[in-house]
């Protein structure tokens, strides 16, 4: 083994505090280090000269970098290592700027004596590192998009134009969701003049004859197993009972049929047969039948001259192999029902999504707004708005972002067919955001009221059916009572009953209000806690059909990513087993908070999916899981060679995600902590044994630090703070201060407390006597780097 050693001086932002004369000389007396070089700028075209030119000189096999943060340039001399015949994963990093030298203000002699602990630490590590190699796996490239709205039209038509072969499911029997519902949509170019169906209608058509698209209408997901890359999906296909292949779409069975329903996609202001078309445009174009309202009577058999009715159709069980999952499940409206004193009980008392659908062109009223009981066109109109939004008492505490929109969308609409039309829209907030405003601007100038207030009640008059609206005027501080003609509600978007379903069928996570909760908001928008199943949508949380055709787009794309080529190659930062100790009791299942081991014969860690959280290697009791780039050997040699004898210290162990990063911007602003901090940097803080803890501090250390970066994930941080609990425990148990090992949730931009927490742990922690009691300090002279 020769390890060579890379001293960059960083233009003196390191040399000027560090003494490279006497750090050089101390890791030349270490074992294993063949050369010890330094350079002004190692990441500089002569620097990496250097290093290339130093690495075949000397034969090197093992490299160790003492420069700035890994963060910052360690992938550049990962690539350098592999051009100069080392294996990538054979390198390490002393970060001696952000993590020692930008801690002190000049040359410093504990400056030398850190950054010594540094390099120690990482030529131990790199002297128990294996060669690794990334895993290379195949992938299925098809894809499963549930949901046929238009977030899952968008992602199908996007991925089928790359080569990819989609299976859509939607529950309903044409695809094109709630937008397909509505008449105009407001646009950022438009005021509310832009047609829905003009929008919708030519991609539904292009997804009905797309060669990578195969439709499954009428159908559920019922089982998805398997894997990121490799899922199989088991769907199960309700019976249409009207062959679409045979069906031409003439009417003729609906017009004999004798059953008549209330039509939903007319929102009930119309009927329709037991055998009907959904809608004009519906995809496919074929009719179906509604077996619980068909009296069996057999007159659309006998009718039907290309024979595409059988009443004796049944499901059926379709199953498909795929890479990769999009979810795209919509949502549903609030029912107001759920607060009588709103009025929906009565019959001029309507919904936005309904005044949409007598506004629409294919509506009954032919795109006219007239009152449902006595057909009159309304002249004094009353929009509610936040009806089961932002209310903790009724509904739901979020706002449902399209509302205020949909509200101005209709207004101006019904202004335009009715001048003289009172409008009155009482609100909490009107939330018109970025290139949106121009609508209020214009509703304004039209004369729409707005009354800022929430109405506490909806009365009707039992003679004339006309309405009384009790409101309390925030701004002028009265109490009033609006008489109408109509009252609208704008109720909430929650998820429907589709996305709950699929989130429990999936083994996903969802926010408290029931929508599925993406990765991360900002990093992972669109993918979910299971690789491989992406979401996008009103699926995710409430949105307009822009942000929605967005989402759907960038889901698609991410979908790509994965299984674009055929295969994907994988870093080796994954949890393997070893099976020779592994004996399949399954606790690394129950605490993985993806799902990303199974137990099938034998646990299998999906490296896909493996998140290198590390609960699984922690969990184990046999030792059998462990991170190549991570592991115990490694881990225990740096906590042996960072620590000093005879000194106060602590062991920070800090996951390599967020609580790494936020030291390093400790460093960059020049924020002190003590000397006795001793930095190591682990995937995350869940993989740290029991045995790891003890032997930190039975070799010196005087206390354990955890900082683990928060993750927003729920499972992860009950795990962390369970394994605190028992850490605790055990510490007691062998008699030693359990206050001597501290967990803390650390945020990247509170770099500052996690500099004042460690400050705190180390003076709480650092008594000599204390130390003493449980020390044994292994070190011997020769070991030590600098001598004291």
């Amino acid at each position: 083994m020769k390890v060579g050693i890379f001293l960059c001086h960083c233009g003196g932002n390191i040399s000027n505090v560090i003494d490279f004369a006497q750090l050089k000389n101390a890791a030349n007396n270490i074992a294993h280090v063949a050369a010890v070089k330094e350079i002004d700028f190692l990441c500089s075209s002569a620097g990496q000269d250097m290093i290339k030119k130093e690495c075949t000189e000397w034969g090197l096999d093992h490299m160790v970098v003492c420069a700035c943060s890994p963060k910052l340039h360690g992938q550049t001399f990962m690539r350098l290592a592999e051009e100069s015949g080392i294996n990538r994963y054979l390198v390490d990093f002393a970060n001696l700027r952000e993590q020692c030298a930008w801690l002190y203000n000049n040359k410093s002699h504990e400056a030398t004596l850190k950054a010594a602990s540094l390099v120690r630490a990482a030529i131990a590590k790199v002297c128990n590192t294996k060669p690794l190699v990334p895993v290379s796996l195949k992938v299925n490239q098809s894809v499963l998009v549930i949901g046929g709205g238009i977030s899952g039209i968008t992602a199908s038509l996007t991925l089928a134009n790359q080569g990819i072969h989609v299976y859509l499911v939607e529950k309903d029997a044409s695809i094109g969701g709630a937008m397909a519902k509505l008449g105009r949509i407001f646009s950022v170019d438009k005021l509310a003049e832009e047609c829905a169906s003009c929008t919708l209608s030519p991609i539904m058509q292009e997804v009905s004859t797309h060669p990578n698209i195969t439709v499954l209408t009428i159908s559920q997901v019922e089982e998805v197993r398997g894997k990121a890359g490799d899922f199989s999906v088991k769907i199960k296909q309700r019976p249409r009972y009207v062959d679409v292949k045979k069906c031409t779409a003439c009417g003729d069975c609906a017009a004999i049929c004798p059953a008549c329903v209330p039509d939903e996609f007319m929102e009930g202001f119309t009927v329709r047969k037991a055998i009907y078309l959904p809608y004009s445009q519906a995809i496919p174009r074929a009719y179906l039948i509604d077996k619980e309202n068909c009296n069996g009577c057999g007159a659309c058999v006998q009718t039907c001259r290309s024979e595409a009715i059988d009443l004796e159709a049944s499901e059926r069980c379709v199953e498909v192999k795929v890479g990769a999952v999009v979810i795209a499940t919509g949502h549903r409206m609030y029912n107001p029902a759920a607060m009588p004193h709103m009025g929906s009980c009565f019959s001029n008392v309507l919904t936005q999504i309904q005044v949409a659908r007598l506004l629409s062109i294919n509506s009954p009223t032919g795109g006219y707004l007239f009152r449902p009981l006595d057909s009159k066109p309304p002249k004094r109109i009353v929009m509610i708005q936040c009806v089961g939004s932002r209310n903790e008492k009724y509904g739901h505490t979020y706002c449902s972002k399209v509302c205020c929109m949909v509200a101005l969308k209709h207004a101006l609409l019904i202004k335009s067919q009715i001048p003289d039309a009172f409008i009155t829209i009482c609100y909490m907030d009107m939330r018109t955001s970025g290139m949106y405003e121009h609508y209020l601007l214009h509703a304004q100038e039209k004369g729409i009221r707005f009354l800022r207030g929430r109405p506490c009640e909806v009365l009707e008059d039992p003679i004339t059916k006309n309405l009384r609206v009790r409101v309390y005027d925030t701004i002028s501080s009265e109490n009033l009572e609006i008489e109408a003609d109509m009252v609208v509600l704008s109720t909430a978007m929650e998820p429907s009953e589709s996305t709950k379903d699929t989130a429990r069928r999936l083994g996903l996570q969802s926010t408290q209000h029931g929508f599925i909760k993406e990765e991360h908001s900002k990093l992972k928008s669109v993918q979910t806690s299971s690789a491989g199943i992406f979401v996008c949508g009103t699926a995710q949380g409430p949105k307009d059909i822009t942000e929605c055709i967005i989402q759907a787009n960038a889901a698609a794309s991410k979908t790509m990513e994965l299984i674009g080529k055929g295969e994907v190659s994988i870093e080796p930062e994954f949890a393997i087993i070893n099976y020779e100790h592994c004996d399949n009791c399954g606790k690394c299942a129950r605490v993985c908070p993806h799902g990303a081991i199974l137990i099938n014969g034998r646990a299998y860690i999906d490296p896909i999916a493996c998140s290198g959280c590390g609960g699984c290697v922690s969990e184990c009791p046999n030792n059998a899981i462990e991170f190549p780039r991570y592991s115990d050997s490694m881990i225990l040699a740096q906590i042996e060679a960072i620590l000093e004898p005879n000194t106060s210290q602590i062991i920070a162990f800090l996951d390599d995600k967020i609580s790494y990063v936020a030291a390093d911007l400790a460093g960059a602003n020049r924020l002190n902590y003590w000397r006795g901090v001793k930095i190591i940097r682990v995937a995350s803080t869940l993989q740290l044994k029991f045995e790891h803890i003890i032997f930190a501090l039975t070799h010196g250390a005087c206390g354990v630090f955890l900082g683990e970066g928060s993750s927003g994930d729920p499972k992860k941080e009950f795990l962390a703070k369970e394994r605190e609990q028992v850490y605790h425990s055990e510490l007691h148990f062998n008699g030693i201060d359990p206050e001597r090992l501290k967990y803390a949730k650390v945020y990247i931009p509170a770099y500052h407390q996690l500099v004042e927490m460690l400050n705190k742990f180390y003076a709480k922690t650092s008594d000599p006597d204390n130390c003493k009691n449980f020390s044994t300090c292994m070190f011997t002279n020769q070991e030590r780097i600098i001598d004291n």
